[in-house]
């Protein structure tokens, strides 16, 4: 390259490292939002027929719970940010509200209330990885219980 095309060269290279620092914070707050799934599931004896959307889970619900069948009752999802606060309704009145507060080494803390209608029925700290369920419940329903499975995509 001349030399008298140095200048042009070098203000080029500082435009496009100017452009690179200011794109990273956006590019860097996108990869900290978080996909928060949750699945409401009754687990009991009753015959139920079987359900695929529970497919990916279900062999932890039988090794945790032990009951003969599963029944998906409701989702809801959220895409929150790091930290960060939501709340997903799962209907039959249960919601779970989940506040985010770190990830570390791809493993996210967040503290979960599980609600249903006014009563809070659940209160935990979780830590979760990201595409790996983790299952909560064992809240007496009728003559079964109610499970939800959380995860962080």
């Amino acid at each position: 390259m001349p030399i008298r095309n140095r200048p042009g060269w070098i203000f080029m290279m500082a435009v496009l490292l100017l452009a690179v620092l200011v794109a990273a914070p956006g590019a860097r707050a996108q990869s900290d939002l978080l996909n928060v799934n949750a699945i409401l599931i009754r687990a009991s004896n009753d015959p139920a027929p079987l359900d695929t959307r529970l497919d990916a889970i279900e062999y932890k619900l039988r090794r945790l719970f032990q009951f003969e069948h599963y029944r998906f009752m409701g989702e809801g999802s959220a895409t929150l940010g790091l930290p960060g606060d939501s709340v997903l309704s799962l209907g039959r009145g249960n919601r779970m509200e989940i506040h985010v507060f770190t990830a570390d080494r791809g493993r996210i803390r967040s503290q979960v209330r599980w609600f249903q209608n006014d009563a809070v029925l659940l209160t935990t700290t979780v830590v979760m990885t990201k595409n790996v369920p983790v299952v909560l419940g064992g809240v007496p329903d009728g003559n079964g219980t109610l499970i939800v499975a959380l995860t962080v995509r």
